[in-house]
């Protein structure tokens, strides 16, 4: 079951993520690593092309392209819970907007690339 749909979702994941990532780039929007420092641009153009390189891996079935940008957007989530704990506690530690929209977007996008790996 896994096998028809998980290589299309994670195509239009890694397409959506690189649209996402370029189109912040144009707006001049960086991305947070914490409330004093953010990443240089070329990360948001490596996340943007690691996400093409799991989208067309998906599509062709190119296990080690899916195994590096897996392990590349897998420790994109290693936040997700401290985000969400400081969400819901409200105690206003979160780093917010497009940092937690990408951390968002690699929980999302985790998914489907592991079910292509499966």
């Amino acid at each position: 079951m896994w096998g028809r749909w998980a290589p299309w979702a994670t195509a239009v994941w890694g397409v959506s993520y690189a649209c996402v990532q370029v189109g912040w780039l144009s707006t001049g929007a960086r991305l947070p690593l914490g409330p004093h420092y953010v990443f240089p641009v070329w990360v948001q153009v490596v996340l943007a092309v690691a996400a093409i390189v799991a989208a067309l891996g998906a599509l062709r079935g190119h296990l080690p392209s899916l195994l590096v940008t897996t392990v590349v957007f897998g420790i994109g989530t290693f936040g997700s819970p401290m985000e969400f704990v400081a969400l819901a506690s409200g105690s206003g530690d979160s780093v917010g907007g497009i940092a937690l929209a990408t951390m968002a977007f690699d929980v999302v996008g985790l998914a489907p690339l592991l079910a292509t790996l499966v």
